[in-house]
């Protein structure tokens, strides 16, 4: 792909983040309709799946909060009678949500770039040009499967044999146990962090990947290994570490806030309805607002850094001719 534009400035983490509230507040109504079509039937399958469980821990809570913990300790006990009917329509949800979500995700991605080509968000050309891609990103997201069990399997291997070492350094050298439970300690808080950490990066490096064979047609194999040139670059590492750890630090935010509404208003109505239309509706806040963000992250690296021209990309998204209004 030729890059005719000046490498530019990058925007600051307040600005991106700045940019990405902005397009999401003017296009709320757009983007969360993309989303809606396909998370209501994933939410409805999950809610008719466990919504017996679910009422059966706030029947179990109500009662310790009134009885106290040993008198609703059968009722705990009760639980595992409502978990074996949710399973199968639990995972057909999972496995609607496998196709389904990717494909409203990428609608999203295609209406990010049309705010950025100065170009209305359509519904029907968002999913016209997702569903073009589909097939590629349903492979590229086979890949990252993959990925992430090697590097779950890795991570694994390392923390045992670190475990097992200090295990075996404490049995030769029973003196020395405090020393050594002090160094467990900070090894498993060690262990937890580079595995946050690791977690977070690769999810970056996913997003951008995902964008790639999205908005610009790079295919599955390319997109991946683009995406980790960029995110891993000397250049870029920290920036996207930084950009990460805000995505994380917004979505526990979201998530504590409107998790802890959800709970409570299960509680007052006594129904697990309340508890899923309030976390349904956090998911699909942040689900927008993180693709916003990670293609307001891409265009940046793309366009400042990369200098990518707009006009080009915008004749390979719309396939016509566009002025492409530059938010750069």
């Amino acid at each position: 792909m030729s890059l005719n534009a000046p490498a530019l400035r990058p925007l600051s983490l307040g600005e991106m983040f700045d940019r990405a509230f902005t397009i999401y507040a003017r296009n709320a109504i757009p983007f969360s309709s993309l989303l809606v079509v396909v998370i209501v039937p994933f939410w409805v399958l999950q809610y008719i799946g466990s919504r017996d469980l679910i009422a059966a821990y706030i029947a179990a809570i109500s009662h310790m909060a009134k009885a106290g913990p040993k008198a609703a300790a059968s009722d705990f006990n009760a639980l595992a009678a409502h978990s074996t009917g949710f399973g199968p329509l639990i995972a057909l949800g999972y496995l609607f949500g496998l196709v389904a979500l990717p494909l409203a995700s990428a609608a999203v991605v295609v209406g990010v770039s049309q705010v950025y080509l100065n170009l209305p968000v359509r519904f029907a050309e968002c999913y016209r040009a997702a569903l073009r891609r589909l097939p590629h990103v349903l492979i590229l997201i086979v890949m990252w499967l993959f990925a992430m069990i090697g590097a779950a399997i890795a991570l694994t291997l390392v923390i045992s044999i670190a475990a097992f070492a200090i295990a075996v350094a404490t049995g030769l050298l029973a003196h020395a146990r405090t020393f050594f439970a002090i160094l467990g300690v900070v090894v498993g808080v060690a262990a937890v962090c580079a595995i946050v950490a690791a977690m977070t990066m690769l999810y970056l490096a996913f997003a951008f990947s995902f964008v790639s064979t999205v908005l610009e047609k790079t295919d599955p194999v390319r997109a991946f290994s683009s995406a980790f040139a960029r995110i891993f670059s000397k250049h870029q590492f920290w920036r996207s570490a930084a950009v990460g750890i805000a995505l994380v630090g917004i979505g526990l935010g979201v998530d504590i806030v409107f998790l802890g509404v959800g709970a409570y208003a299960s509680y007052a109505t006594k129904s697990p309805l309340a508890y899923f239309i309030v976390s349904g509706l956090a998911g699909l806040m942040f689900s927008a607002f993180g693709y916003i963000a990670v293609s307001v992250y891409y265009y940046d690296v793309r366009v400042r850094r990369e200098g990518l021209d707009l006009q080009l990309l915008a004749d390979q998204i719309a396939g016509v001719e566009t002025t492409a209004r530059r938010l750069i």
